[in-house]
């Protein structure tokens, strides 16, 4: 099967198998994939309603999986690979986003795997220990989504962000880029690793020496940069992720952020 064939999550699994990407391209990939298979009662409401999926597949009517394994496939056809060599899965919810599949993953699972059955290469799994890091990358998937809608739910979403990674300077200064995206003091600050990677890229060695990188929460950066002189940020300006920009002065009143936010 050639790679032109191959779901995106898939071909960057098997370009990570061949170390043409690393580990941050495949998180990406995972998160923003839309067209995942999971199980269906993940997906049920409470108190036996019906299903609130767009799509359910049927694989037979009943799911035996291993105990303690959650499965989850890219496409159909990994699902189905899996089906034919005995797996019984039973009803699939299809077309799920990975923003929101890795939000519902229990932690009482002691495995998840994903596309078992399908070659090593065009897998992954994740064990109780990265469960954490799975949802932090659809919270950055989920807010990057998020950056085309300006108004109050687009500054709410940067506060609740919880992953923000900036750089410290040699003086303990916050790394600017002074007068770029229209502001005069604009913080350089970034929503995950692989943008954090692709800035220093652009650093020479003597650029990087004495960097201290900092994670914050959106509202702690909304409330204290101001302090610093900084009157805005850069969010992810040299990419992967999608970028934009955000001017404090758009925030009308930060303490109503404040209160809707926490």
């Amino acid at each position: 099967m050639g790679t032109e064939s191959l779901s995106e999550p898939v071909r960057v699994l098997t370009d990570y198998s061949q170390k043409r990407v690393g580990a941050s391209e495949v998180m990406r990939a995972l998160a923003g994939h839309k067209g995942w298979l999971a199980p269906a009662l993940m997906f049920a409401r409470a108190e036996g309603q019906d299903l609130f999926v767009d799509r359910v597949v049927l694989f037979g009517t009943e799911t035996r999986l291993p105990p303690g394994e959650l499965w989850v496939f890219t496409d159909r056809a990994a699902a189905e690979r899996a089906q034919a060599a005995g797996a019984l899965l039973g009803p699939y919810a299809a077309g799920v986003a990975g923003t929101e599949l890795f939000g519902k993953i229990d932690p009482g699972f002691r495995i998840v795997r994903v596309n078992p059955y399908s070659p090593v290469e065009q897998g992954w799994q994740f064990l109780p220990g990265s469960y954490e890091l799975a949802q932090l990358w659809a919270e950055v998937i989920a807010l990057e989504e998020g950056f085309k809608n300006r108004g109050d739910s687009f500054y709410e979403a940067v506060a609740r962000f919880r992953g923000f990674m900036l750089f410290n300077g040699p003086s303990g200064s916050v790394i600017t880029l002074p007068n770029q995206g229209g502001m005069r003091n604009p913080a350089v600050v970034f929503t995950a690793p692989d943008c954090v990677e692709a800035f220093l890229a652009r650093l020479t060695d003597e650029q990087r020496q004495g960097l201290e990188r900092v994670a914050a929460d959106g509202m702690t950066l909304i409330r204290k940069l101001p302090l610093q002189g900084i009157d805005g940020m850069l969010i992810n300006a040299f990419g992967p992720g999608a970028a934009t920009l955000l001017s404090f002065a758009e925030i009308e009143d930060v303490n109503s952020l404040y209160d809707e936010t926490y």
